[in-house]
Formats: C-alpha cells, structure tokens, sequence
C-alpha cells in the first residue's frame, strides 16, 4: 500500500512539472502578434518597391533606394525572444529509507545529479539520494524574495 502511495505522489509531481511546461508553451504563443509579422512584411515590400522606383526613374535618388534597400534587410532579420524570464533550478533529495520518507526541495547545486546521495536525513541518519531535478518559472514576486536573500547574504 505504502508502494502505491509512493508512485502515486511521483506520478502527480509529474504531472505538475507537465502542465508548467505547457504553460510556458502557452504564454510564448499567446505572445506572439500575429499583426506584427504582417506589417513587418508590408513594410520590407514597400521598401522595396520604393527603393526599385527611385533607382531606376530617379538615378540622382539613387542613394535613397539603396539606403531603403539596406533597411528592408535589416527589417528581414528574425527576432529573438526574450530571455528576460527568470528560471529556478531546483533539486529533490529523498530519504533512502522508505519507512522515512523525508523530503527536500533545495536549489540546485554544481555537482548534483539524479541518484546521487548528498546529505543526511535528520530523521533517521540514512542518506539523502537526489530523485528528481527541475526548473520552473519565477513570477516577479519570487524574483524579488531572492534577489533579497542575496542582499541579505551580503550584507551578514
């Protein structure tokens, strides 16, 4: 019974990490314009057009067309998204012992990796192993609680 409760809980965790991916997948879709692609492409085959007339029919324009011409390659180069979206990398360290149980989130640290045993579990003194690690999204509130953690580590 206590095994099926065990894979149950691994089971919604995962479940959980799935859905806060699709989220994200979600809110970079709903961000994209689709107005914003249309126009863009308006603009270069303006551009264009203009910079075609002005070389050909007006020869002393002909600065003009190339400096459009240059404009509407600039207009053809991809964005990039943003990258402004802070994420947090987390570790889970399970107790071995499974009458235990204990359970801990803790930011990731250089070295960790799934199955490695870490600390102690104060419990029982078995060993902590890393099961899982992830990395969610910060919203703004939890971008301000840790950039004041940092300020209160620098400060002590």
């Amino acid at each position: 019974m206590a095994l099926i409760n065990i894979i149950n809980k691994e089971l919604l965790k995962n479940k959980k990490m799935i859905q806060e991916e699709e989220e994200n997948i979600e809110d970079i879709l709903k961000s994209i314009n689709p107005w914003k692609g249309f126009l863009k492409g308006f603009i270069v085959v303006l551009f264009m057009v203009i910079a075609y007339v002005t070389i050909t029919y007006f020869p002393s324009w002909s600065i003009l067309g190339i400096v459009l011409l240059i404009l509407s390659a600039l207009f053809m180069i991809p964005e990039l998204p943003d990258q402004d979206k802070k994420r947090q990398t987390l570790s889970v360290l399970k107790c071995e012992n499974i009458e235990c149980g204990n359970q801990i989130v803790r930011d990731y640290e250089d070295g960790d990796f799934v199955f490695n045993i870490s600390t102690i579990c104060p419990k029982c003194n078995t060993n902590f192993k890393i099961i899982e690690i992830y990395s969610k999204k910060l919203d703004k509130k939890s971008e301000q609680e840790k950039k004041e953690k940092k300020r209160n580590i620098k400060v002590d």
